[in-house]
């Protein structure tokens, strides 16, 4: 069984809380967009340009996402949500205007996003313990069913995923994890780097996500936030994809909350 231990008292974030200012200094992993080249649409794929300028534009994106979210945890009560939407061409309006290749606008209508914020009575566990213990292979699987496996390539933490029948295939992704750790706060960023050796997987053509425990008066506040595009999704797999990913952060939040709440 997992356990997350107590640790001494941990002072609040500071404002200006430094995950943003973090994200700023990440580099942008090249496999990253080399792996958005493997989406194409009647042998047409992206351009080099406009992958690099996707990956780019999600990046500013999320760590944006997240110090909104932060600041708002830091200032106001922590009121628990999940929302889970597919922005589609409103997305790439956005960052590259109207005259975009259909290939592109075909991407853009498959991609997910989801955030999320957990609210946590706690005051004995650190940000940091709490982060150790979310991403711990123990965890993911008890709150995640439909993981098969995790395991160590080298450097990059894998994750190879059960489909549903019918609907959803299987998937497999190895990914670049890198952590912060500040008084009061720790954030892990992923961004897939590789997808599955042959073809009997769901292709992964981009995910990259945050996540990120506060410490804020009277507890632990958890926030998520993730961008996808795998395979084209249909009315009902998309209405699938939906519930599933819904049911999966609400039974991490019911888990996290038996271990993180006194």
């Amino acid at each position: 069984m997992l356990l997350l231990m107590p640790s001494g008292a941990e002072a609040q974030p500071a404002e200006g809380n430094g995950v943003a200012e973090w994200g700023r200094g990440l580099d942008l992993d090249p496999r990253v967009v080399r792996e958005l080249g493997r989406f194409s649409v009647d042998e047409a794929s992206l351009s080099p340009e406009y992958r690099q300028a996707l990956a780019s534009w999600v990046r500013e994106q999320l760590f944006a996402g997240a110090d909104r979210q932060v600041s708002r945890l830091l200032e106001a009560p922590c009121r628990s949500f999940i929302n889970v939407s597919f922005p589609g061409a409103d997305f790439g309006r956005r960052f590259r205007g109207s005259g975009r290749a259909p290939t592109e606008v075909r991407f853009e209508a498959g991609l997910v996003r989801t955030e999320m914020v957990g609210c946590f009575e706690s005051s004995a566990i650190a940000s940091s313990e709490a982060l150790r213990g979310l991403t711990t292979p123990e965890f993911r699987q008890l709150a995640e069913p439909r993981i098969k496996r995790i395991w160590l390539e080298g450097s990059l933490v894998c994750v190879e995923t059960n489909g549903v029948f019918a609907v959803l295939d299987p998937t497999w992704a190895c990914n670049r994890v890198d952590q912060f750790l500040e008084a009061g706060i720790a954030a892990e960023h992923s961004q897939t780097v590789s997808g599955a050796p042959d073809g009997s997987f769901q292709d992964v053509f981009f995910k990259e996500s945050l996540k990120s425990f506060v410490r804020i008066p009277g507890g632990l506040a958890l926030h998520y936030i993730h961008y996808s595009r795998t395979t084209d999704l249909g009315s009902l797999e998309r209405w699938v994809a939906e519930g599933r990913i819904r049911e999966a952060q609400e039974r991490q939040v019911a888990q996290l909350r038996g271990r993180l709440t006194p």
